[in-house]
């Protein structure tokens, strides 16, 4: 666990699993994208809440720019 609260855990086959702080979701860190000054070089969020994040910035941008 990180000093600010991160949890990590690793099972019985040394698979290293990190929990997304945005869904509260247990998952395998290769669920997670790079980042070299993140938690175990890990960025703090999963694909899918990144992808979710970057979905709708991109709809807002978009209706601003075409409305």
């Amino acid at each position: 666990m990180s000093s600010r609260g991160r949890k990590a855990y690793k099972d019985d086959t040394d698979t290293l699993y990190l929990e997304c702080t945005s869904c509260h979701s247990i998952k395998p860190s290769h669920s997670f994208p790079k980042e070299k000054t993140g938690f175990l070089g890990k960025r703090f969020n999963c694909f899918d809440c990144k992808n979710t994040v970057n979905e709708e910035y991109r709809k807002k941008q978009a209706k601003a720019k075409y409305s």
